[in-house]
């Protein structure tokens, strides 16, 4: 199927309402997320197929299944290599904290400490930027 409402700058998330919307499990962050941003946008999809894969849900957005609320990160070669594309909906993207903890009373081990100073210092680069 053709979504050509994706030619424009910023489509209304009410245009994707007779959208199949391919979502995560209840529970996961990422469905709590998408349940919480349609209910701010009082929007409810007419139709839905749950899966509990990330790899589930993109091969079934690839096959024309419908559409999916994912992270970035989880979708980034596919969009790089042309197999999905970001549909450009007002008010998105929705943007969520990421926090690296550790126990504060445990000693890192040497590998440990390096990985730590590489996240802190660089992490942030390893995440896609969507405009």
């Amino acid at each position: 199927q053709d979504h050509t409402p994706r030619q424009k700058p910023r489509i209304p998330l009410d245009s994707l309402q007779d959208e199949t919307f391919i979502i995560r499990e209840a529970g996961s962050g990422t469905r709590l997320l998408m349940e919480r941003t349609f209910a701010m946008a009082k929007f409810t999809p007419r139709a839905s197929m749950e899966f509990t894969s990330i790899e589930t849900i993109k091969q079934a957005v690839i096959a024309g299944l419908g559409v999916a609320f994912v992270s970035a990160h989880t979708v980034a070669g596919e969009l790089s290599s042309g197999q999905l594309v970001v549909l450009r909906t007002q008010g998105f993207p929705v943007t969520r904290q990421w926090y690296a903890v550790r126990p504060a009373e445990r000693q890192l081990t040497p590998a440990g400490q390096v990985m730590w100073r590489l996240l802190i210092a660089e992490g942030a680069s390893y995440l896609p930027v969507l405009d």
